[in-house]
């Protein structure tokens, strides 16, 4: 981090989850599993929801808070942790300024719904196989609602984790009193509604949000490298991005 002199920094960990691990205790793959069973943690899958991360976060920054003099705090959400600092800064009055980047915010499944729309109006796909997708896309999702709080999966997230991040978002943020600067990469499809959001915060005369968009950088809002054919090929870290002097940022 560049600046790190200037902020404090607290990054929360994925639960269950070592901060620090050896790579010969990583699969191949560099995720943390289970080396015999090739899952996830069970302390991972049970608390992998919007509602824990939300209290947990609440309570490192009441905890924070009581150690530090601070005259703001700032939280940093980017694409799931975007949902999470959504809830967080309506919910905890700790909270000061909140930065929402690369999420949709019609919610995760609906991300899933785009891509597929948006790889058919690339060329990438025909209009039948996209169509395909989205009806098993459908299935799936109306067969997580129907247990909307197992945490019972062997692969991928849980249900519970599926529905707690897929919720819209866009009144959520619209509440919000505090200063919030929403930022996307414009070659995300994660951003597909973020003109929406944008709209609806016009229409309602929301003064405290500002949007910035990166055009042409990617949901880690790193500048797309393309090839002469304009495909992207590779993307360059942008550190001008989001990068401002804030007294204590907590990123998810």
């Amino acid at each position: 981090y560049p600046h790190r002199a200037d902020y404090f920094f607290c990054i929360l960990p994925k639960p269950g989850t070592p901060i620090v691990a050896g790579e010969d205790t990583l699969a191949p793959s560099g995720m943390c599993l289970d080396l015999e069973t090739h899952t996830m943690p069970e302390a991972y899958q049970k608390h992998n929801y919007l509602d824990y991360y939300v209290k947990r976060a609440a309570a490192i920054l009441e905890h924070l808070a009581g150690k530090l003099e601070l005259d703001s705090i700032i939280v940093i959400g980017g694409s799931e942790g975007a949902r999470v600092g959504t809830a967080l800064a309506r919910t905890c009055p700790l909270v000061t300024h909140f930065i929402y980047y690369s999420a949709d915010p019609l919610g995760r499944f609906n991300q899933l719904l785009a891509a597929e729309r948006n790889a058919s109006l690339r060329g990438e796909t025909t209009a039948e196989e996209a169509e395909a997708n989205i009806e098993k896309l459908y299935a799936e999702w109306t067969v997580k609602n129907a247990d909307p709080l197992s945490v019972d999966a062997t692969t991928g997230d849980t249900n519970r984790a599926w529905v707690s991040f897929s919720a819209p978002l866009v009144e959520d943020l619209l509440e919000l009193e505090i200063p919030v600067l929403v930022a996307y990469g414009t070659a995300d499809d994660a951003i597909s509604n973020m003109d929406h959001l944008r709209l609806e915060a016009i229409r309602r005369n929301r003064q405290n949000m500002e949007f910035k968009a990166y055009p042409d950088h990617d949901h880690h809002l790193n500048k797309v490298v393309r090839n002469e054919d304009g495909k992207a090929v590779s993307s360059e870290y942008n550190p001008s991005a989001l990068l401002s002097k804030l007294p204590i940022c907590v990123d998810f």
